[in-house]
């Protein structure tokens, strides 16, 4: 991506910026766009890569950080990789700690978004619990992470996992719902 490209997905960032939700350590190095939306607070390290060009690239590719409420923070750490395409929703807390990989078509949800009793589903304050990845993390393709999970350092998602609960340190999970494989 030319200088110039950059530069214009720079610009794109400005309001989130000037609004004060959005908080840059560094410049990010993009290959494709970022969205910035939403009432809360994203936070980004240094040298963090947005989209990866050798990907497979849907769309646009963009990657997108949603902040949902105003009291919601999304912190990427220092070394943070993305692919394309990857969806963080949090409406409290999603944090990714430094040098990890986000694979193509990732999702990572703090909330279910609605109450499950269907009589419920449209009241406000549904159910969030904060996501965490330790450092280091290897999220694979179109993994999905759901609310409440804390990925443990070193780890690795297999391609296409959902992960429904916690997972400890140094350790391969795959499947739906994902499973212990082995340890590193």
């Amino acid at each position: 991506m030319t200088t110039i490209s950059r530069l214009i997905h720079l610009i794109a960032l400005l309001p989130a910026l000037v609004g004060g939700r959005l908080r840059l350590q560094g410049i990010p190095v993009f290959e494709v766009s970022l969205l910035c939306d939403g009432h809360g607070i994203v936070e980004i390290g240094p040298k963090v890569g947005i989209g990866y060009r050798k990907a497979p690239l849907l769309g646009s590719g963009m990657v997108r950080l949603q902040a949902r409420s105003q009291n919601a923070i999304i912190s990427v750490g220092a070394g943070t990789l993305f692919s394309n395409n990857v969806q963080i929703i949090a409406e409290k807390s999603v944090r990714i700690g430094r040098e990890c990989l986000i694979g193509d078509s990732v999702l990572i949800l703090d909330s279910d978004f609605h109450h499950i009793d269907p009589i419920r589903r449209h009241e406000p304050g549904v159910p969030s619990s904060p996501v965490v990845l330790g450092d280091r993390v290897w999220i694979g393709s179109r993994a999905i992470i759901l609310k409440g999970v804390e990925i443990g350092e070193g780890s690795v998602v297999a391609a296409g996992s959902v992960v429904t609960r916690s997972v400890s340190p140094r350790v391969v999970v795959a499947g739906n719902p994902a499973k212990l494989i082995r340890e590193i």
